[in-house]
Order: structure tokens, then C-alpha cells, then sequence
């Protein structure tokens, strides 16, 4: 080992917390099975950064063999290389991935097993903070729909499989890669479309693609019947005193008990238990950024949203409190 090599890898123990000789390369993907924070050190203290259940992450390396801490590369957050409990998931070698597509049955799908879905629903104006550069944040004004109403992330099949249904090596590749463009255009109705563009702005982006080969093709749905179910779902909500309560305070700050107030009274007692809220780090502020609804099958485009509540526990939320933000970058000094 060269004297710089040594030095490199010394700097780096005395950064994450493990002695450098320990540390045990892994590569493959780390798969999210459940809500963890993700820390620049092993005994660092946690900070806004976390994983999300079904999200995947490249895996780096054990902090030693047989480790029970993994280090994961986070692309979109600062600094990216990240630490997890091994717990928190699965790690999937190329040897493991072999192994475990020799061991499917014949005709697996992963929606046949998913007992519960996930409305995942953004506060654009937020996302667009931290993602200024993307095509549908530079195109943002305080008249477009996203500016106060909910935006379409995704709705996602929570199953013991883990996304990318009957999904090709090469388009499943592409999504990893995040090259959404390369991923094949979806054979959906001309008024499906619209409505996509409507209310999910993300398809600037090409969300749209990517949300069917992750999650979209584990629903059971066709690409028109899975959007056209996930767009009535999302009309209940932003018909609802849920969004009437964001888009009537813009620029203030909302409670996690207020918004939970106001899914309850649309949709009926205890029906907050399905409701998570989600925010993030902006400067000082703090911002809603995200809400995330339980959902039980089957869902379809006629489904009523007070029927399809998965209210057998509370569902996961990050904060407390958070400003609605408007559209438009808050900019430096906020």
C-alpha cells in the first residue's frame, strides 16, 4: 500500500467512524424496507437526511466484514456518501441478485402480494427549492396548478417485491441511472396526458416513465389505468380542506396536527391516521414538502378515496410544523 493510499484511507476512518482496514467494499444496491435516517458517520448524529421505504441507493461498502453498518451513495443529498444501518434494508449483491431470480416462481409479480399502496403527493413550490435547475422548476409561475395544489409523485404498490414488474435489464438499467428519456414513451389517452401535465409536473422530466417502470408496473394496471387511478385520487385530495389548508396560507406555517384536522374532516374520523407529512431543509426554513396517504387494494379510477384509507396504524411523517412555500425560489437571505 502506497504512503498516499495509507493517508487517504486513514482521513477516511477518522471521518466515518471505522478503523480504514475494516472497512469492507460492497458493491450492488441497497433496497429500503423501512424509514431510516442516513448519516455522514456511523457515530455522527442524524440529520434531515433519511431513507424512505421501497426507495434503492448504490451500496459502497461494510464498515467491516460482516459489518452492521453500509455505506450508500445518496446522489441528491450533500455530502452523497451516507451511512445506514444494515437493518434498515437489503443488500443486494450481483451474486444475491442471481441467486434470487433462480429462486422466483414462475409468473412472480410483485403486486400480488402488496397489501397496502402509497399516495405520494409534493408541495411543488418546495421540491422546485432544492431542484431549481429541472425543467419544471424553471418554468414555475404562481398561476400554474402546481402553485397551490397537489402535484402527482407516484403511487406506489408496498409489496414484498421490490418495484420493476416484468420490467426489462436495459429499461430498469436506464431508471437506475436516472436517464429517464431513454425509457420508453407510455401508450396513454390524449386526455390522460393532459391531465399528466396538469398536475404532474415532473413529466417535464419524464417522471411519468419512471414512476411506471419502478412502481407503476407492480400495480396490476395497465400504464392508462394505473394513472388514470392515481389522477382520481389525487382530484379527491385537491378537492378536499386538506389542500384548502396549505393553499390558503401560503407563505406561513402549518402544523402536522392542523393538515391532519383537515384530511379528518373531508374524509371522515380517524382517517388522519393515513395521512404522513413530509418536509425539508431550505436555509432556515423548514418547508412542507411532501404528503404521503395509506391506501389499501384494490384501487381503480373509481375508487373513493374515505374507502381506500389504510387507517390500521399512524403513518409515517418527519415534522411537526413547516411553511408553505410559494412559487418561486425564496433566493439567498431567506
Amino acid at each position: 500500500m502506497t504512503g498516499q493510499i495509507r493517508h487517504f484511507l486513514l482521513a477516511l476512518g477518522l471521518l466515518t467512524g471505522f478503523s480504514a482496514g475494516a472497512f469492507e467494499p460492497a458493491p450492488g444496491q441497497f433496497l429500503v424496507r423501512q424509514d431510516c435516517p442516513a448519516t455522514t458517520g456511523i457515530h455522527r448524529p442524524p440529520d434531515d437526511v433519511r431513507l424512505r421505504q421501497g426507495d434503492r441507493y448504490q451500496a459502497v461498502g461494510l464498515n467491516r466484514q460482516h459489518g452492521d453498518f453500509l455505506q450508500i451513495r445518496m446522489p441528491d443529498s450533500k455530502p452523497e456518501l451516507r451511512w445506514v444501518r444494515l437493518t434498515c434494508g437489503e443488500l443486494q449483491t450481483a451474486a444475491s441478485s442471481a441467486t434470487a431470480a433462480t429462486t422466483k416462481p414462475p409468473g412472480f409479480s410483485a403486486h400480488r402480494n402488496a397489501r397496502q399502496f402509497l399516495l405520494a403527493l409534493s408541495w411543488q413550490p418546495a421540491f422546485c427549492e432544492s431542484q431549481p435547475d429541472k425543467p419544471e422548476c424553471r418554468t414555475q409561475t404562481a398561476s400554474r396548478y402546481d402553485a397551490d395544489h397537489f402535484s402527482l409523485h407516484g403511487l406506489w404498490p408496498q409489496s414484498q417485491g421490490l418495484g420493476y414488474c416484468d420490467v426489462s435489464p436495459l429499461d430498469r438499467a436506464s431508471d437506475e441511472r436516472r436517464r429517464w428519456d431513454l425509457l420508453p414513451r407510455l401508450h396513454l389517452q390524449p386526455e390522460t396526458i393532459r391531465r399528466l401535465h396538469q398536475v404532474m409536473p415532473g413529466t417535464a422530466s419524464g417522471l411519468e416513465r419512471h414512476e411506471w417502470v419502478r412502481h407503476g408496473s407492480c400495480s396490476g394496471h395497465d400504464p392508462e389505468r394505473y394513472y388514470r387511478t392515481a389522477l382520481f385520487l389525487l382530484e379527491q385530495i385537491n378537492q378536499s380542506r386538506l389542500r384548502e389548508a396549505l393553499a390558503g396560507r401560503l407563505g406561513e406555517t402549518v402544523t402536522a396536527r392542523q393538515l391532519k384536522a383537515a384530511f379528518a374532516a373531508s374524509f371522515g374520523q380517524g382517517a388522519d391516521q393515513a395521512l404522513g407529512v413530509g418536509c425539508r431543509r431550505d436555509g432556515q426554513r423548514q418547508l412542507i414538502s411532501e404528503i404521503r396517504i395509506k391506501l389499501k387494494p384494490p384501487l381503480n379510477e373509481n375508487t373513493p378515496l374515505r374507502e381506500a384509507l389504510d387507517v390500521s396504524s399512524p403513518a409515517f411523517g418527519n415534522c411537526e410544523a413547516g411553511v408553505v412555500d410559494r412559487a418561486g425560489l425564496a433566493g439567498p437571505g431567506r
